[in-house]
C-alpha cells in the first residue's frame, strides 16, 4: 500500500508460465509414467505469443479484469509487456 504498485488501488497479479524453472512443469521435468527421463526435446515449443494468450484469458474471462493499466517485466517479461500491447487491443 501507499507504493508504486499499490494494492490497496490496484489489483496486482505475478503470474507463472508453462514451462519455467519456477515451479511449473518444464523441460527439465520427469515424464509421467516411469519417471526416469525428463521431458527435454520433447516438451513443446512455448511462445511468448502463447503465454500472453493465457495470461489475458486468466485476467479477462477467468477473474473478470476490464481493464488493465500496466504491464512490466524484465527479459521474457519485458517482451510479454510488448505483446499485452499487441494483443490486448485484439480482444
Amino acid at each position: 500500500p501507499g507504493l508504486a504498485f499499490d494494492t490497496d488501488k490496484y489489483f496486482v497479479v505475478c503470474s507463472n508460465i508453462l514451462g519455467s524453472c519456477y515451479g511449473s512443469t518444464g523441460p527439465a521435468t520427469r515424464k509421467e509414467g516411469d519417471g526416469s527421463e525428463p521431458y527435454g526435446m520433447d516438451f513443446p515449443d512455448v511462445t511468448v505469443q502463447d503465454t500472453v494468450r493465457m495470461q489475458l484469458h486468466m485476467l479477462q474471462d477467468d477473474l473478470k479484469v476490464n481493464s488493465i493499466k500496466c504491464v512490466i517485466g524484465g527479459s521474457f517479461g519485458g517482451m510479454q509487456a510488448v505483446e499485452y500491447a499487441a494483443q490486448a487491443g485484439k480482444r
